[in-house]
């Protein structure tokens, strides 16, 4: 019977097996944190909430609102509860796109459909 001392290689390939059994059984997964963006139109101003799937809010995080023709609407950056909103000066070219990002590479994107961007510009502003 041949041991480690007589076949250097042996011993690295025992060493490294061992040392990836460690690595896999006491290193913890990392977990993903998706970034996820709702939002809609009231009358004339674009609402919207951001979070993540943990459930923390996205807070201080770029959304940026764009027409179909990839122009610029607006940008602004969620609250302290991940929300945010902007009026729209005129009727964009629909659909319209809202994209977030937080800076540390998460981002996502929701688009506000022609029949859902006419029908509420259309309608009245709510009361309090």
């Amino acid at each position: 019977m041949t041991s480690c001392k007589n076949h250097p290689i042996e011993k690295i390939l025992v060493l490294s097996l061992i040392s990836t059994i460690m690595l896999c059984l006491f290193v913890n997964p990392c977990k993903a944190h998706k970034l996820t963006v709702y939002a809609w139109v009231q009358s004339d101003t674009v609402y919207g909430e951001a979070a993540y799937n943990d459930g923390s809010y996205a807070k201080s995080c770029r959304v940026t609102i764009i027409d179909s023709r990839d122009k610029l609407i607006a940008r602004v950056i969620t609250d302290k509860e991940g929300k945010f909103f902007y009026r729209l000066p005129h009727t964009p070219a629909a659909p319209v796109k809202i994209i977030i990002n937080d800076g540390m590479g998460h981002h996502d994107e929701y688009i506000i459909s022609q029949d859902e961007l006419i029908n509420q510009l259309d309608s009245p502003a709510p009361t309090n």
